[in-house]
Order: C-alpha cells, then sequence, then structure tokens
C-alpha cells in the first residue's frame, strides 16, 4: 500500500507542475498495476477532460464507479461531465449521489448550485449553497456563486455581502471584484476602491494587469469622474 501511495504522490507532483503527458502516461502505467484503484481511474478521468478528451473522460469515471461506488469523487466528477455536457438530469443525480456519500464536503454542493443555476432554479441553488457554507464557512466558491445568483434575482444587498466575503477570503480572486464593481457606485474614499488601488500596485500584477482588475478600476474611476483614469483602465 504504501508503495502506491508513493507512485501516486508522484503523480500528484507531475499534475502540480502542469506535465500533463507525463502524468497520463504514469496514471495508465499504475491503472495496469492496480486495475482496482478507483482513485487512479479518477485522476486519469479529470486528465482526460482537461485535454477535453470527453469520451475517455467519461469511461474512465464509469469504470472507477464500476470498482467502488461509494467514492464520492467520481460522482462529482461525472456529474461536471454531464452539466459540460447540458446533460442535466444526469448530472444531478450524480451530484446527489456524491452529497449522499461526502454529506461534509462542500464541493459537490457548490457544484449542484452551479447546476441550479444553469436551469434557472435560483432558490434551490440559494438553498444548496447556503448547506455548503454551513459546513464550511470559509469555502468562498459558494460565497461567490451565491452573489451571483443573488445578483440575477435583483438582491444587490445580499450580493455585495457575499462578494465581499469572498473577496475577504481571497483578495486576488478577481472575477469578485469585477462583479462588485457592476452593482456598487463608488465614492472616492470607499473601502474596495482603496482595494483595488492596493492591489494594482502589487509588483506582480503590474507585471500581469489582470483584466477584470482593470475593469473594476475602469468603472469606479468612472464613478467618481476621473474619466482619464477610467479610460487608461477600460
Amino acid at each position: 500500500m504504501k508503495n502506491v501511495d508513493k507512485k501516486i504522490q508522484l503523480l500528484f507532483n507531475l499534475l502540480k507542475k502542469g506535465k500533463l503527458n507525463e502524468a497520463k502516461e504514469l496514471n495508465k502505467s499504475l491503472i495496469r498495476e492496480y486495475p482496482k484503484n478507483a482513485f487512479l481511474y479518477n485522476t486519469i478521468g479529470l486528465i482526460y477532460f482537461d485535454e477535453k478528451n470527453y469520451n475517455d473522460a467519461l469511461s474512465s469515471y464509469k469504470k472507477g464507479i464500476v470498482i467502488n461506488q461509494k467514492f464520492a469523487p467520481l460522482y462529482n466528477n461525472l456529474g461536471n461531465l454531464h452539466r459540460f455536457n447540458k446533460d442535466y438530469n444526469e448530472a444531478e443525480i450524480c451530484f446527489k449521489k456524491a452529497i449522499q456519500l461526502e454529506k461534509n464536503n462542500p464541493e459537490s454542493r457548490n457544484n449542484l448550485g452551479n447546476l441550479y443555476q444553469d436551469i434557472n432554479k435560483n432558490q434551490d441553488a440559494i438553498d444548496i449553497y447556503l448547506s455548503a457554507l454551513n459546513i464550511n464557512p470559509t469555502f468562498f466558491p459558494s460565497h461567490y456563486n451565491l452573489a451571483i445568483t443573488y445578483k440575477n434575482i435583483g438582491n444587490f444587498k445580499k450580493s455585495k455581502k457575499h462578494l465581499n466575503k469572498t473577496i475577504e477570503l481571497k483578495p486576488y480572486f478577481f472575477s469578485a471584484h469585477r462583479t462588485l464593481s457592476q452593482i456598487m457606485t463608488y465614492k472616492i474614499n470607499d473601502e474596495h476602491f482603496t482595494l483595488l488601488k492596493k492591489i494594482n500596485n502589487d509588483t506582480e500584477i503590474k507585471k500581469n494587469p489582470n483584466s477584470e482588475l482593470c475593469f473594476a478600476l475602469g468603472k469606479a474611476y468612472d464613478d467618481i469622474k476621473d474619466f482619464k483614469s477610467a479610460f487608461f483602465f477600460f
């Protein structure tokens, strides 16, 4: 068992470094060596999905489930694949199965919420995101997705609350800054405006400007009628 754990750690290291071809070949060899390891079918399914090889991803997830019907990540990732293919009924079944198997994992709940957003079941999306946050109040994707849902139904007060929480948890998550800028009317001393300028002064950001951050700054400067700065960032 220790031997396979070491090999799986090597597989993780290759994936972290973005060496997908090497990771895929190692994953295939490990499946040949350990053909009853459901985890390995899950990881190679993720690699295939990343490569846009959706048929092989689907096959890998299903093979893994045959081996271990209680391995929640397989159902979660199969749900993501079905959602990508707009097969929403199958996706919902998979996410609910993953939730049933891992009741305290917010990720599958978050993904089910995203599915409900896709099909305009906004209240269902809100309920499931809140249940994810009840499990882990610091799970920032559910704060962000909850904010988007509230924004979509016109509840800007709650949307702002969850966008601010997202930014508190993940200051460099630029999509949250852009979305917040869309529902704010800025004044020169607003906290968020100050934070935007502070992040923009980060050395790494100056080297690699982010379009969503620039949009947020452009919107803020436009609101305070500094049109020259607004034009620069837009």
